[in-house]
């Protein structure tokens, strides 16, 4: 009777023993976790803004547009950027907030907190909203393409056949018998002479 009620003082130990260590390595875990998210929340965060320095070294800018239609399909880029923008705004602030208060603290106690299941007004706005924001954007993009394809062509304009290699573009003028790489040249354009620029038979977006 001793021996069992040892043997039985024993593996209690020894079951204690083990669920703190398995409670010490889930503490650590998420400990790396948290750390992961805010080197990954960096890491974009970074590659967001870090473009800004490549562009004062670059000849070409798309925040310059100067073809014709080129302006519109800015407009529409600056709004899908902006939109696409506000919600990794909304998900990483909501994310931070998050891992930040519900973080876990030494004074919390083991009990689990009361589990509270579907909400209707959540349900309904995550729904919505994402539904809401693709179809503005599909008519506004829709309505870009189709002003751009209905553009007539002039019978004197410059042919130029664009070619988008893996690292480099290859601008081709069928006409003049000159191929460029990297830069497009297209006829300056003046209110006296207008000679605007017109985009036929894009397979691959390229804004001037």
């Amino acid at each position: 009777m001793a021996q069992r009620l040892l043997n039985m003082k024993l593996m209690e130990g020894l079951i204690k023993m083990a669920a703190k260590g398995v409670e010490a390595a889930l503490d650590e875990v998420v400990k790396r976790t948290r750390l992961a998210s805010l080197l990954i929340f960096l890491a974009m965060a970074s590659s967001v803004f870090a473009p800004g320095a490549a562009l004062a070294q670059s000849p070409t800018n798309i925040f310059d547009p100067a073809a014709t239609p080129a302006h519109s399909i800015f407009g529409l880029s600056m709004l899908v950027l902006s939109v696409t923008l506000g919600i990794f705004v909304t998900v990483a602030g909501l994310l931070l907030y998050a891992l930040i208060r519900y973080r876990h603290r030494a004074t919390d106690s083991a009990q689990e907190p009361a589990q509270i299941y579907g909400s209707n007004q959540i349900e309904l706005s995550w729904t919505v909203i994402p539904i809401l924001i693709v179809v503005i954007l599909f008519l506004t993009t829709t309505r870009v393409i189709l002003d751009t394809q209905a553009i007539p062509k002039p019978v004197t304009a410059t042919d130029v056949t664009v070619i988008g290699h893996q690292f480099w573009w290859e601008y081709r003028y069928p006409k003049l018998g000159v191929i460029t790489a990297n830069e497009l040249h297209v006829p300056i354009s003046d209110p006296a002479a207008p000679t605007p620029t017109y985009l036929n038979d894009v397979i691959c977006g390229r804004i001037a």
